[in-house]
Order: C-alpha cells, then structure tokens, then sequence
C-alpha cells in the first residue's frame, strides 16, 4: 500500500486543476510544522502530512489509514512471526529517515520507544 502522496494526491490534484483553470496552484514541499505555520500566515490553503497535532486555528481531515511497515533482515528472531506489537521494537536497533529533532511521523514513533510504550 503507498502513500497517498504518491498514489492518490498527483490524480487529485490533476482533475482538481482540470476543473478550476481559473485557480493557481503551486505545490511547496514542507514539512509538517511547516505547514501549519503557512496555514496559519495564509501562506498555502491546503497541506498534507501525518504529524499529528492539536491546533484550534487548523482543521484537519482524516483522508487514509497507512500501515506501518517494519523491515527486517529474514534471519532476525521477529521475521518468523507473523504480526508484531509495537512494544517488541523496545530494544531494537532501529534506522529512521529523517534522522533529525523536527517533530515529523518518524519522531512519534522514536519517542513511544524511548518512553518504552
């Protein structure tokens, strides 16, 4: 299962312009805190992300569920079951992309481990 970014989102935007030529529309590539800063400047109309986050001046809609995917060498002790809990990635060694402290999907997750869930 993709993204909506990559699956969805380009056909959207595609027949929405199709539909309102009189409407400009420009894409920007932020992050997620990024945009609800430009949301809240009016600098953009409409963003995409999946940080969650409380903001009473922002309107959020739920557009898709994504699985959360773990990928793991065939040899490795959790690769011979069939599901995983969250809480048996504790004492795993993990790589997230983007490795940075911007609050974005992936620092969610880093900290539910840190916290031990």
């Amino acid at each position: 299962m993709g993204s909506l970014l990559f699956s969805y989102l380009p056909k959207i935007i595609f027949l929405f312009k199709q539909r309102n030529t009189h409407l400009k529309i420009e894409l920007v590539e932020l992050s997620s805190i990024e945009q609800v800063a430009a949301l809240k400047n009016r600098q953009i109309d409409i963003g995409f992300g999946r940080v969650d986050f409380d903001d009473p001046d922002i309107i959020r809609t739920k557009l898709r569920d994504e699985a959360l995917v773990l990928a793991i060498h065939a040899g490795h002790p959790l690769a011979r079951k069939e599901g995983i809990f969250f809480k048996e990635l504790v004492d795993q060694d993990l790589i997230f992309y983007p490795k940075n402290d911007q609050p974005n999907f992936h620092t969610r997750y880093r900290l539910y481990l840190q916290n031990k869930i």
